[in-house]
């Protein structure tokens, strides 16, 4: 009489060929590995696009600040260095501009030399009238008022702007003593005359930039 076979035998050889063949195993656990690999390189390059985004605001952020902030440059010194540009730059004919003195530099040799309100070269001072505050004819207006004390009026028109809020003087040969002399006459503080030499006007010693204060000014007979 044969024997039947063991049921746990059974069982386990059931099992073990159920089982899935050794070489499937491989190629899933190399798929896991390279999913996690990928998410590993997806999450390192969204942080590094974050932070470059960061960053880019945060420059964004300090640029616009700055420029906002930044402290504006006083409107009267622009004014007067464009002015002074488009004076010497009208009437030169090689281009070349000579060097702009600094008001810093002004001697006390010149001061002294320069009497109040008085005129001491024996050739009346040459002067170029410009309008620079917008009351229509002004610089025309205030010419014979200038020749009734001494002075020469050789032009008169508009400055390149009428945002001058004080009347300015520049002498335009070097010899400061003559913008003092018309800002005494004037009235006008020296502190408002420099020396900004401009060798292509020849006829012209010192140039008045009548402000917004021509009012306050002496325009009277008296020097």
């Amino acid at each position: 009489m044969s024997r039947l076979p063991d049921r746990d035998l059974i069982s386990r050889s059931f099992l073990s060929e159920m089982r899935m063949p050794r070489r499937f195993y491989i190629p899933m656990r190399q798929s896991a590995r390279a999913s996690r690999a990928n998410l590993r390189d997806r999450r390192t390059r969204y942080f590094i696009f974050g932070l470059v985004i960061i960053a880019a605001a945060t420059t964004a952020v300090w640029y616009i600040g700055d420029i906002r902030f930044k402290p504006a440059v006083q409107p009267e010194n622009m004014i007067a260095e464009r002015e002074h540009r488009l004076l010497t730059s009208e009437n030169s004919v090689s281009g070349n501009l000579p060097q702009t003195e600094s008001r810093d530099t002004v001697s006390s040799e010149a001061q002294n030399r320069a009497a109040p309100g008085i005129v001491e070269r024996q050739e009346p001072i040459r002067i170029q009238v410009l309008n620079g505050c917008g009351v229509k004819g002004l610089a025309k207006l205030i010419s014979p008022a200038l020749r009734a004390k001494g002075f020469d009026v050789r032009e008169t028109r508009n400055a390149g702007s009428f945002r001058y809020a004080r009347s300015q003087i520049f002498d335009r040969t070097g010899r400061l003593e003559n913008a003092f002399t018309v800002a005494d006459s004037l009235g006008i503080e020296r502190s408002l005359a420099a020396t900004q030499i401009a060798r292509n006007l020849t006829d012209i010693d010192i140039t008045l930039i009548v402000g917004a204060d021509f009012e306050q000014l002496k325009f009277n007979n008296k020097k």
